[in-house]
């Protein structure tokens, strides 16, 4: 069982965004047929990262000059969530460090 909130939070997002993303409809079909990797995770974990951390809130919150520590905490990420998003909306020129 997971103990840590944040992890909770974005399994959770996951699970919901595998829902709303209809993967439980032909889930073979989300399969490369050459690599065997699933095309379903990955789009879960978009749809829980960008659920979690919208990226206009994200990009206000960081030309407010508020640190890392102090998103992490409005949105109730992981660290490694948050700088995920931020990598992804390429947003690192406005991390006040």
């Amino acid at each position: 069982a997971q103990t840590n909130p944040f992890r909770k939070r974005f399994s959770i997002a996951h699970e919901l965004g595998h829902f709303v993303l209809k993967h439980y409809i032909n889930p073979w079909e989300f399969e490369d047929p050459d690599t065997g990797k699933s095309y379903v995770e990955p789009e879960a974990d978009e749809f829980a990262g960008s659920l979690l951390v919208p990226e206009v809130l994200l990009k206000e919150y960081l030309k407010k000059g508020l640190s890392i520590k102090e998103i992490q905490n409005i949105f109730q990420v992981s660290n490694q969530a948050l700088w995920v998003r931020i990598k992804i909306y390429r947003l690192t020129k406005l991390v006040n460090l």
